[in-house]
């Protein structure tokens, strides 16, 4: 196993920078919104999220395929530093349509910047490499989530919950600048006209493992979001002052980082030892172990940990397999096909559990929940299957054209 220990480091170091400013973003992003908007309110800006994804999909597609990644990485993430302060002095104005707009854009500026981030990682390594590696950029990661998100409740406390989120600006130029370094020559622009998001959409609908994919992704979203939405209501109801559940949304989020570093430094054994397939199919089975808890016992601390164990198990385990399933794919089919699957799908799936709720009530989220887990499990052993039947026959692309 050949490791270029330059670009290791600088990938782990970019992806520790970047997930602390997350972790600052989000529980102060949401927990404003709890404040201006209610958890009401949620479905509502999911819907928003999958159509502003939408968006932001149909220009990243435009570029993913010829364009240096470590220069995109940069283009986004300065572009996102000007949306954030945008926001953060329309707040001073109008603080409910701000809180709104910054939920909106903490959901979709981190799941472009991860996009660029593992797409390079799955251009530059091959499949023997990344299955033990993969962790070591997780748990970076994660340890930036860790001093993010323990370090954003008593600077709310400090400063307030509005004033922690400039501090996220600072964040997002240095990963901005650090980019061009750690992404060294992962793609080079080929001449090739700019691809729209249609043809993104063709490469999905032409194979059927990539909608195995969209389906996985699909509906882990739909679990997922539905445990968040549980989640912030109960938080709500549990800690209604604006300051005091940020420091607990952030100790939450700093549990999740806690067990998402133990899962990801083991990550390599599970795969090397489970394998891929198998690891795909434990998940859902732990996550519907810890679900049945806060069913039986419904209080905040039972939703905390199914919280803890759908959002750990996401980052850690489920991430490092999910990619290990583009690497036998085409580069095309990596950038492109891709960015259909976890930017649009990943985002677009909160708007259907908008539509559900809309339609529903609230009163539906454990039924939906139970038979989204018994789908995904499906799903899972379907995709292991096909993921096992196409290593076995086709050698995984190691490099881009």
């Amino acid at each position: 196993m050949k490791v270029d220990w330059k670009i290791f480091g600088g990938l782990c170091g970019l992806g520790f920078v970047q997930m602390a400013g997350y972790a600052v973003a989000r529980p102060a992003s949401e927990s404003y919104f709890l404040e201006h908007c209610g958890s009401q309110r949620l479905p509502w800006a999911w819907i928003v999220v999958a159509l502003t994804a939408f968006a932001v999909t149909s220009i990243y597609n435009r570029y993913s395929a010829n364009v240096d990644l470590g220069r995109l990485f940069a283009i986004c993430a300065f572009v996102s530093v000007g949306v954030l302060m945008g926001l953060l002095l329309l707040a001073r104005v109008a603080p409910g349509p701000a809180a709104f707009a910054l939920y909106v854009w903490k959901d979709v500026y981190i799941v472009v910047l991860v996009e660029v981030f593992w797409t390079f990682a799955n251009a530059h390594y091959a499949l023997e490499t990344a299955r033990w590696i993969y962790g070591m950029f997780l748990a970076s990661g994660a340890c930036g989530g860790l001093v993010g998100n323990f370090g954003v409740g008593p600077l709310a406390k400090q400063i307030g919950t509005l004033n922690a989120l400039w501090l996220v600006v600072p964040v997002l130029l240095l990963t901005g600048g650090a980019s061009a370094l750690a992404m060294r020559g992962a793609v080079r622009p080929s001449g090739q006209r700019p691809a729209d998001v249609t043809e993104g959409f063709r490469r999905v609908l032409g194979s059927r493992y990539l909608l195995l994919i969209v389906a996985l992704v699909g509906v882990v979203q739909l679990v997922l979001t539905l445990i968040d939405y549980q989640f912030n209501a109960s938080v709500a109801q549990a800690y209604p002052n604006l300051d005091e559940r940020t420091n607990v949304v952030g100790q939450v989020y700093g549990l999740i980082s806690v067990f998402e570093v133990i899962l990801q430094l083991a990550s390599g054994l599970f795969i090397r030892y489970l394998g891929v397939s198998a690891t795909l199919i434990l998940i859902p089975l732990v996550l519907g172990a810890a679900y049945a808890g806060a069913v039986v016992v419904p209080v905040f601390a039972t939703m905390a940990c199914a919280k803890v164990a759908s959002k750990a198990l996401d980052y850690s385990l489920l991430r490092a397999t999910k990619e290990l399933l583009y690497i036998p794919l085409p580069y095309a089919e990596r950038a492109q096909g891709k960015a259909i699957v976890d930017v649009l799908v990943y985002r677009t799936a909160k708007g259907g559990v908008s539509l559900l709720l809309l339609a529903l009530g609230a009163v539906a989220v454990v039924p939906l929940i139970v038979a989204f887990l018994i789908t995904w499990l499906g799903v899972a052993w379907r995709l292991a299957m096909h993921f096992r039947s196409l290593t076995q026959r086709t050698p995984p692309v190691t490099r881009t054209p």
